[in-house]
């Protein structure tokens, strides 16, 4: 099993025109064979995981999102790179409940 990650910027210029070559980029990745080796290894990546915090990160995430019509054997993650504020809100209002007990 191989792993790819994604991590980029929040604005993207030519978003239509990266969609195009992210797609053929990450079709590449899951179809990859190495055709030069000894034996024929499977080279594909088969998880994806995406920051989903910048546009980048969500075009990667729908992107791949899009290929599992066709790869249904991928796997999508979407990886926190911060703690979103509801949550801090729920955690420390467990926090004080516990305090006062």
């Amino acid at each position: 099993m191989k792993i790819c990650c994604f991590a980029g910027h929040v604005r993207i210029p030519n978003k239509e025109e990266l969609k195009i070559k992210l797609k053929k980029e990450i079709t590449n990745l899951i179809e990859k064979n190495c055709i030069n080796c000894m034996f024929l290894v499977s080279l594909y990546v088969t998880t994806f995981y995406s920051g989903g915090k910048g546009a980048f990160d969500w075009l990667c995430a729908h992107t791949v999102d899009e290929l599992r019509k066709d790869y249904p054997f991928i796997k999508s993650y979407w990886v926190l790179s911060y703690m979103p504020e509801e949550f801090l809100i729920v955690i420390k209002d467990k926090i004080s409940q516990n305090d006062t007990h």
